[in-house]
């Protein structure tokens, strides 16, 4: 009886079995397509965001209210009646954010959370804020502001994508 070095068919088809089940198991630990895509489209509403505000503070130039402290968004167009311009910037309300960045008021996909007098917080619907017990995952909108000493800070977007 001759004695084989080799592997059998068979013991060839199982060890490819097993490393099927196994990189159909192991894969999805490796590749966060989910979390991919929450941090591009939370990086897109930012982008969105500051678009829309730098295109609302050149109305507000062109239109010479830049310098006005709160004024009706009406003084840049009649269309924008309602919102609130700071310094020529969108005011940080949900208000004003909806009136000027597009696509921000589908509540099946954004929801804004105002933090303090100067913050709003936007994140995808799907995922919770730190607040509800998650991580970072959020846009935040703060328009110009002045503190107690007199320093004046811009209006600026900060993306927070720790834990989307």
């Amino acid at each position: 009886m001759q004695r084989s070095n080799g592997f059998t068919l068979i013991e060839l088809v199982v060890v490819i079995i097993i490393l099927g089940i196994l990189s159909v198991v192991a894969a999805p630990k490796f590749i966060d397509l989910k979390g991919d895509a929450h941090t591009a489209t939370v990086e897109a509403m930012a982008g969105a965001i500051d678009s829309a505000n730098s295109l609302v503070y050149s109305k507000s130039a062109i239109n010479g209210v830049e310098k006005e402290a709160s004024i009706d968004a009406a003084a840049i167009g009649d269309e924008y009646a309602g919102a609130t311009l700071i310094y020529g910037s969108m005011q940080s309300d949900e208000t004003s954010l909806v009136m000027f960045v597009e696509g921000i008021d589908d509540p099946s996909a954004w929801e804004m959370e105002k933090t303090n007098e100067v913050n709003m917080r936007i994140h995808p619907a799907d995922h919770p804020t730190i607040g509800d017990g998650a991580g970072n995952c959020f846009v935040q909108y703060s328009h110009q502001w002045t503190d107690a000493r007199g320093a004046t800070y811009p209006a600026k977007t900060t993306l927070y994508t720790d834990d989307c």
